[in-house]
């Protein structure tokens, strides 16, 4: 076989990996963000306020800003074992945090804290966003953030 025809199947290879991994984070995202709209139902069921539905919104266009970026940048050069384990074992804590957002279910319309204790469920996930994205830096594209730094001071 040839030098270029293994480069080429090593290239696939790496592209199908980098498509796997990019599906997984998609899938993932699509499941806290369930959880995170069930949580705000819940809220709004019990009458938690303005506030607390303002805080869903901000958390939702967070969620898929931080897994865009991700997803965007993911460096194919860096997809071994090492960082697959690394990342489903990142992808499993957020999942767990989500879950929580269930938790608001049993906040009731006549609970004078209902609307603490959904910020406080939001508040406790928030942190764990901004951790998944600083423990994936070291696996995205350095050259990306580069550019995308320079076009945002560009404006």
């Amino acid at each position: 076989m040839s030098g270029s025809k293994k480069s080429e199947i090593a290239e696939q290879k790496l592209k199908e990996n980098l498509d796997n991994r990019k599906n997984e984070i998609e899938h993932t995202k699509k499941e806290i963000e369930s959880a995170i709209w069930y949580g705000k139902g819940f809220a709004i069921r019990a009458d938690c306020g303005l506030d607390v539905e303002v805080e869903f919104h901000q958390l939702i266009g967070l969620l898929i800003g931080v897994f865009n970026d991700i997803n965007f940048r993911l460096d194919p050069e860096r997809l071994d074992d090492v960082f697959v384990g690394y990342l489903r074992s990142q992808l499993e804590i957020l999942r767990g945090s989500a879950r929580h957002f269930w938790d608001i279910q049993e906040i009731r319309k006549d609970d004078s804290n209902g609307g603490k204790k959904a910020i406080t469920v939001i508040q406790n996930f928030r942190p764990l966003l901004f951790e998944f994205q600083r423990n994936m830096e070291s696996y995205l594209k350095k050259t990306e953030v580069n550019k995308v730094v320079e076009a945002y001071l560009e404006k």
